[in-house]
């Protein structure tokens, strides 16, 4: 009788989540449909209906939207392709760890609702795009892990290819994908992750795959795309450049006629290069109608080389500004003109969506969650804490969370160096990565159930 009871309440417990996370599915739809675009989205849809291509932003995602457009002109197809990946996402997560913990099954939906997760959801970004892919992605192995089966080949084949075309849409993504690769592995072949060997055997094919999958479909997509050159790197290269200047008092860039040391300073600041194409525009266009722009890489790393102190301090400096609560408008975004043409409107939904994400983004209590440096540090620390549970303490389920969050380390980190904007979805998937850690972590503790 009680294991009747037991099974019924089990029963009863993935009902009541899967209709809780159908419910969140209806209200991120009714608040952003038929899609919230900005100028970047605009940007993307004209490259997805023109068929022509630049490298600007990544041109994986307007790709597959150049797809979707078949079945319906505008934002609505790629709006539900991300609410149901990411409903279907934390739906499938919950079920897996209500196995062991009816706890961290809600408590997973609950972060699905969170301000700093939901606020994003509807927007027509590549950031979304890449968080959508790797959610599924850990979906399926989690889902794995916790019903103690193996992936099959094909499951885990298609699986590489998601990862691989979601770190396309973001380059600091790169060494995501690989985390995210052996991960996949690791549920798919029986290699003994609690023995060094097994470790490294994961570590080299992994690698070898993943290197093969992300290079055959960057290669794909870009013989497909033909984008024009854009050379958006430079957007680093130009940032780091002013502030080594600034700081060595060495006018590191190319000549300009317009700007020298004393103007320089109007330029820059520490959280990124929107001075630069806000204040300075003319200075990258005479960088690119002198040809400079597509190679400031070569002075980037000569400065470097040179003035390595004053690198540190400039990057040091771009680092601390993470530690300030992020601007309203990189917390919820407003809609384009395009968007509004297709039919958006600040309905009463996202009104209060809205007003949902910025109070919550007010509270005393709450603003750390809304500061980039929270789950860059969060990442590291739980990276650190489950890599002494794995190799020191033994405990070989703690090889499931400590792999997501190196994932979201490994995606984060790298902006300390690569930045250029202190954008709130920069870290999207560090965010998402740190829930789903906590969550299974939590489930991992309770002990597996015995027939």
């Amino acid at each position: 009788m009680a294991i009747a009871n037991n099974i019924a309440g089990s029963r009863v417990n993935s009902i009541l989540l899967a209709v809780v996370c159908a419910v969140g599915l209806a209200l991120t739809a009714a608040a952003y449909y038929p899609g919230l675009m900005t100028q970047d989205s605009d940007f993307q849809l004209l490259q997805a209906q023109s068929f022509e291509f630049g490298d600007w932003h990544p041109p994986v995602m307007s790709l597959v939207w150049s797809g979707l457009l078949w079945i319906h002109d505008g934002p609505v197809t790629i709006l539900g392709l991300f609410l149901v990946g990411y409903w279907a996402s934390f739906c499938v997560i919950s079920q897996a760890l209500a196995r062991r913990s009816a706890f961290a099954a809600w408590l997973i939906v609950i972060f699905a609702f969170t301000p700093v997760m939901i606020n994003f959801v509807g927007t027509i970004w590549k950031d979304v795009f890449l968080v959508i892919g790797f959610l599924v992605t850990c979906a399926v192995v989690i889902r794995a892990h916790f019903r103690g089966v193996r992936l099959h080949r094909l499951t885990a084949a298609i699986l590489v290819l998601l990862v691989a075309a979601s770190v396309c849409a973001r380059h600091n993504a790169i060494f995501t994908g690989l985390a995210l690769t052996i991960l996949i592995l690791c549920y798919t072949f029986n290699f003994p992750r609690d023995e060094w060997r097994g470790m490294l055997k994961a570590a080299v094919v992994g690698t070898l795959l993943y290197v093969g999958a992300f290079g055959a479909m960057h290669a794909a997509i870009t013989t497909i795309t033909k984008p024009k050159e854009t050379y958006p790197s430079s957007q680093l290269f130009l940032y780091d450049l002013v502030g080594i200047s600034l700081r060595t008092h060495q006018w590191l860039l190319p000549p300009s006629a317009n700007y020298n040391l004393a103007n320089l300073p109007a330029c820059y600041e520490d959280k990124g290069w929107d001075l630069i194409w806000l204040r300075c525009e003319d200075l990258i266009d005479d960088l690119r109608a002198t040809g400079e722009w597509e190679h400031l890489g070569r002075r980037w790393i000569s400065a470097i080389v040179s003035h390595p102190a004053a690198y540190a301090a400039h990057r040091a400096s771009y680092f601390n500004s993470w530690f300030r609560k992020s601007d309203n408008d990189h917390l919820f975004v407003g809609s384009s003109k395009k968007s509004r043409e297709y039919g958006f409107e600040e309905r009463s939904a996202y009104l209060l969506m809205k007003k949902y994400v910025l109070d919550a983004a007010a509270l005393p209590v709450m603003k750390p969650l809304f500061v980039n440096n929270t789950w860059v540090l969060l990442n590291i620390m739980m990276t650190g804490l489950y890599a002494v549970e794995f190799t020191v303490r033994r405990r070989r389920e703690a090889f499931l969370p400590l792999f997501i969050s190196l994932s979201g380390m490994l995606y984060t980190a790298p902006l300390i160096f690569g930045g250029v904007a202190p954008d709130f979805r920069y870290i999207y998937w560090g965010i998402a990565a740190a829930l789903v850690c906590i969550a299974t972590s939590i489930a991992i503790r309770r002990p597996a159930a015995t027939t």
